[in-house]
């Protein structure tokens, strides 16, 4: 999937095997500011086909995990660990990437999507994405938040 032109050669595609380290090492630098949860290279190893990742040529700029879960109300998508270079940062290429995840998460029947955010709230109400309390998301996936975070949760429904 090929971008607008006004995003130049930017592509956003599933992350496959060899995504693996270039979606760490992009994703140890936000986690060591604050912004990711840590996880080591395994755990990204087991949840690579779960990426989606937007490449400059050959160069991987951003990455977003999209996890589709099972609750009582149907089944819902979880964006996570979701960040962009700094350097390609501010020119439309994480909402396309939310765009890609959000039409991937429909295909598979998702009726709404959740994200936890320490620093970026704005960006995903911006996005169609509301602040919801805790109580309201799905309790397995509130379970696997690290709550010394303080991470906010946002919403957004996809009927």
């Amino acid at each position: 999937m090929s971008t607008s032109a006004d995003l130049g050669n930017i592509t956003v595609r599933k992350a496959c095997n060899e995504d693996l380290e270039p979606v760490y090492k992009l994703s140890v630098h936000f986690a060591s500011e604050g912004m990711l949860r840590r996880r080591d290279i395994f755990e990204f190893a087991d949840s690579i086909a779960d990426f989606w990742v937007a490449t400059d040529g050959q160069d991987l700029i951003a990455c977003v995990g999209r996890h589709i879960e099972e609750s009582d109300a149907g089944p819902y998508a979880v964006c996570y660990n979701f960040c962009v270079r700094s350097s390609h940062q501010g020119r439309g290429i994480g909402g396309f990437l939310l765009e890609a995840v959000l039409d991937d998460a429909r295909r598979h029947g998702a009726r709404s999507v959740y994200a936890a955010s320490t620093r970026t709230g704005d960006w995903f109400i911006r996005r169609g994405f509301a602040l919801t309390k805790t109580g309201q998301a799905p309790a397995e996936w509130i379970s696997q938040l690290d709550p010394t975070r303080g991470a906010a949760i946002y919403m957004r429904s996809l009927r």
